[in-house]
């Protein structure tokens, strides 16, 4: 899965920009439509109580496609501990749920547990960004190939004839 659908279910005071750019910077598209996506991306933003927030917000999001839920919990404090909301979701086709920090002023905070649900969504994307695989002119890995036979295949003639 590579293109992604962001919805927001909720004002986020723009800390969903932030989640957007690091997921695009490792290999992830956004399009502009759920139909061109893989996965939708919904954001939940709590203003009440959790069960009810996230209750709402999966009303507005369209059912039948892929979807991860993040729940964007407002808090000046980057150790602030939150319930696993990943219990109060019971939609089959949520593949996902994470919990992230943020606050008006700072957007998204710089925090472990917002580290911790990027890692995730990417890795249920199977998305692996530490896994670099550059580019290689074919010529040379037949070169490398023929080279490699040839010594391989000397080397056998040497050890036959001895």
């Amino acid at each position: 899965m590579e293109k992604f659908f962001a919805i927001l279910t909720g004002n986020t005071l723009g800390s969903h920009k932030e989640i957007n750019r690091r997921l695009t910077t490792k290999g992830l598209t956004k399009v502009k439509s759920s139909a061109e996506s893989d996965v939708i991306i919904a954001f939940c933003p709590i203003v009440s109580r959790a069960g009810t927030d996230i209750e709402a917000a999966l009303q507005q999001i369209p059912a039948g496609k892929s979807t991860i839920l993040v729940v964007l919990h407002h808090t000046f404090n980057p150790d602030y501990t939150v319930p696993d909301s990943s219990r109060l979701v019971t939609r089959e086709d949520v593949i996902l749920t994470v919990d992230c920090l943020f606050h008006e002023s700072q957007g998204l905070l710089e925090c472990h547990r917002n580290e911790a649900a990027v890692k995730e969504i990417l890795k249920k994307l199977n998305i692996h960004p530490e896994i670099a695989v550059s580019p290689v002119d074919p010529c040379i890995i037949w070169r490398l190939a023929k080279d490699w036979l040839a010594r391989v295949t000397e080397s056998y003639i040497n050890h036959c004839n001895s």
